[in-house]
């Protein structure tokens, strides 16, 4: 993949894929019946808590596959404990975004969560430019600004001012996105390997989802993992909407800053929320709907492309280089205005 497309379409084909999670989630739990009875009987004792440890571990194994295992264990040794310390925080937070999610899905629709998730990208930028110095220009807080109005609206106008508990579990995990992100970023510029990275946050999460979801609620909840159809389930998933999805983005972190990476990722859900209605039949209510133009208007504010002054920030001077590069790609430099 490396090369083949722009970071910019990286950073918003990443985060489509990552919104369509909670939607095939769904429709396999949904529709189990109507897939079959091997498959009915596979997932209809499913929890969430089977799908993130199986979904992770596959990743995992998928990513090991892939890098040979014999160079992940070399720049494994290569690699600092001041790295080694960021992968494992990065790791710890990854786990408690997920669990979040797949919980708070359990008290409110994919749609809300699809639309609540837009502000994950935006806090990231806005952290980003706190640890990474990038700059943010009036034209993209104002963008922000009308995302930020629109998820509060779509979680305070749609429960009557009163903010539900998957919903706020929802919100919660935009703000972990987005210290994860960071920390990934961070241990990416420090000569971290993207796929060492995601190969150890990945098994990180396995065992901590094993552990504690055992510990708490009894290991016998995980019978599903018994049946091989749930495993060749899980690899599918794992492979398109965890490993492709997880790559692209950390891929991109190292020539984009995340001001940009923010910017490229909030339109991606969108398709996310689409996916939803045609899939499960998750028809949007009057207060999405309000919410989702109040955040596309944002949206298309923070994604044309301001004109920077000069910038001081090392990340934003990275991305100048590689734009002016890829715009001599026959491929990739086309992707972005």
């Amino acid at each position: 993949m490396k090369g083949l497309i722009s970071p910019q379409l990286e950073v918003l084909v990443s985060r489509s894929m990552a919104s369509m999670r909670p939607v095939v989630i769904s429709l396999f739990v949904i529709n189990a019946m109507a897939l079959g009875p091997g498959v009915a009987h596979v997932l209809v004792p499913w929890n969430p808590w089977n799908a993130l440890l199986a979904g992770n571990l596959c990743a995992a194994l998928l990513l090991l596959v892939w890098h040979k295992p014999r160079l992940m264990l070399q720049q494994a040794r290569q690699t600092s404990w001041r790295s080694w310390l960021l992968i494992l925080i990065d790791a710890a937070l990854a786990s408690s975004l997920s669990a979040l999610i797949f919980v708070g899905l359990e008290s409110t629709t994919a749609s809300n969560a699809i639309l609540i998730g837009r502000l994950a990208p935006v806090l990231y930028a806005l952290l980003g430019a706190v640890f990474f110095r990038s700059r943010v220009l009036a034209q993209e807080w104002f963008g922000y600004g009308f995302i930020i109005v629109g998820v509060m609206g779509i979680v305070l106008i749609g429960n009557h001012e009163m903010i539900r508990r998957g919903d706020l579990l929802i919100l919660v995990s935009t703000v972990v996105f987005a210290l994860s992100s960071s920390i990934g970023k961070a241990a990416v510029k420090d000569a971290v390997e993207v796929e060492l990275l995601l190969f150890a946050r990945n098994v990180v999460s396995s065992l901590l989802f094993f552990v504690v979801a055992g510990s708490l609620l009894g290991f016998q909840q995980f019978e599903p993992l018994s049946h091989g159809l749930f495993w060749l389930i899980m690899l599918l998933y794992a492979a398109l909407l965890i490993v492709v999805s997880q790559y692209l983005w950390y891929h991109s972190s190292r020539s984009l800053s995340t001001i940009s990476m923010g910017r490229w990722a909030a339109p991606g859900p969108l398709i996310g929320l689409l996916a939803a209605f045609l899939v499960t039949g998750d028809r949007p209510t009057t207060a999405q709907l309000l919410g989702a133009a109040v955040i596309i208007l944002g949206v298309t504010i923070t994604t044309f492309r301001p004109t920077r002054p000069e910038s001081s920030s090392h990340d934003e001077a990275l991305e100048k280089k590689v734009t002016l590069a890829d715009s001599h790609h026959p491929i990739g430099g086309c992707a972005c205005p």
